[in-house]
């Protein structure tokens, strides 16, 4: 083993395969992401305060909502967030409604929110002792305008080692709260720490940067679970052939048409790369041309446990790893204007073996299958004005269109114009035409 001193970045543990490819460990270091990275809250929100739990603030009659946040190996920590109604109408979320002329509009919802969060810092189970974080409107460039944000929170924690040590690395995030967000069970972050650095692929340097996407203070790949984020660049700039530049972290990547394992040390200061040298499987993609124009398969993408594959343009052949996989695949004519193109994925698993070629048929005719429900009309409440539950029940529906072909792939319906569409029409009992929905296919 091979171990080399770069910047570093971060992966994950665990792998299907053992290899016996020379593996390089490289070190890792932490950095702010370059993008606000969004991240949802996995810790269990619950109304009813921990049993264990000590003294607590006065919350004055607000909604209040209770977690145990895990993060790395630190003790549970307790957070609180309480909801206090805020009538000014410089902090009411907008919600749409119809005016007195059938109009939509978007005015001030009757109640808005004020956030306020607790933390516990000194892991004595109280947060009367704690200083509280009031959310306030900030801009966060890529996401919103008028948001609410806490200010940034510094956690120091701790991570156990596999040979016994034990090492401690900040971990920066904010609670922050979309823009017409009410008292919810549950909480968004930003998640300000992450990991990057260069690592070789195939003999091609690439920086990656792995973001966590769960705020527990871990990079995980989504055989381990949700999984967290990734972005791979080559470092002189040339697009690799055949690869998956980002997107959810997966035990093994794709790069230049080859697959290596990435394994993450706990603390997230080291990763090991390992070149895949294991069997692969061969998948044919043969696009069934509808009645209109012929059709080239223009992408095709693979979604498993351990990896992700991708790859666009004329696809007629992929190598991949064996397993079982979701797959979803994008049709586009190769002749006549203007071009139509048409996407489709898979409504169960498909597995393919290593060492055996896989026929994957594309398009094709279309069976549709059309379902159409009562809608009830909405409870009132904080974001629901009662103008919008006094509409009679039945009044509004829901139109469900699953569209399949031979293969038992459902059809998207995202098309561009240019094509007699088909068309399905929703009529009342005296056949009067309510909606119609079309869906476009080459």
């Amino acid at each position: 083993m091979r171990h080399v001193a770069l910047w570093g970045v971060l992966i994950v543990l665990c792998a299907a395969v053992v290899s016996a490819a020379e593996s390089t460990v490289y070190d890792l270091q932490q950095v702010k992401p370059d993008q606000p990275n969004l991240a949802f809250c996995e810790a269990s929100w619950s109304a009813t305060k921990p049993a264990d739990a000590g003294a607590m603030p006065d919350f004055k009659g607000a909604q209040v909502y209770f977690a145990d946040m895990k993060l790395g190996n630190n003790p549970p920590m307790l957070v609180a967030i309480a909801w206090y109604r805020d009538t000014s109408a410089a902090n009411r979320p907008k919600v749409t409604v119809r005016n007195a002329n059938g109009q939509m509009v978007q005015r001030p919802a009757p109640v808005g929110y004020k956030p306020v969060v607790y933390i516990d810092r000194n892991g004595d189970r109280a947060l009367a002792d704690e200083t509280p974080l009031e959310a306030t409107k900030q801009e966060i460039k890529g996401l919103w305008r008028d948001g609410l944000a806490t200010p940034d929170i510094t956690i120091p924690v701790k991570y156990d080692l596999a040979d016994g040590a034990e090492v401690t690395h900040d971990y920066t995030f904010r609670f922050v709260f979309p823009p017409g967000m009410g008292a919810t069970p549950f909480a968004y972050a930003l998640v300000e720490t992450a990991w990057r650095g260069r690592i070789v692929l195939g003999g091609r340097e690439c920086d990656l940067t792995l973001l966590d996407q769960d705020v527990d203070a871990r990079i995980t790949s989504m055989g381990e679970g949700r999984g967290d984020s990734y972005k791979l660049q080559p470092a002189d700039g040339k697009p690799a052939d055949d690869a998956n530049g980002g997107g959810q972290l997966t035990q093994y990547v794709q790069w230049d048409g080859a697959y290596y394992r990435l394994a993450v040390r706990p603390d997230g200061a080291q990763v090991t790369v390992t070149p895949y040298d294991g069997p692969l499987a061969t998948v044919v993609a043969v696009a069934q041309s509808g009645k209109i124009q012929p059709m080239n398969v223009s992408v095709l993408e693979f979604f498993g446990q351990n990896t992700v594959a991708y790859k666009a343009g004329n696809v007629s052949k992929m190598t991949i790893l064996p397993g079982k996989y979701n797959v979803f695949y994008s049709l586009t004519s190769r002749e006549g204007k203007p071009a139509v193109s048409g996407s489709f994925q898979s409504g169960s698993e498909i597995e393919v073996k290593g060492d055996e070629t896989t026929v994957l048929k594309c398009g094709g005719k279309l069976t549709l299958d059309v379902q159409v429900n009562p809608v009830p009309a909405p409870s009132v409440g904080p974001l629901v004005p009662a103008a919008m539950s006094t509409r009679p029940a039945g009044e509004m529906l829901s139109v469900n269109i699953t569209a399949k072909n031979a293969e038992g792939y459902a059809f998207r319906g995202n098309a561009r114009p240019g094509v007699v569409p088909a068309r399905v029409e929703l009529l009342d009992s005296s056949g009067k035409v309510l909606a119609t929905s079309s869906a476009q296919y080459g």
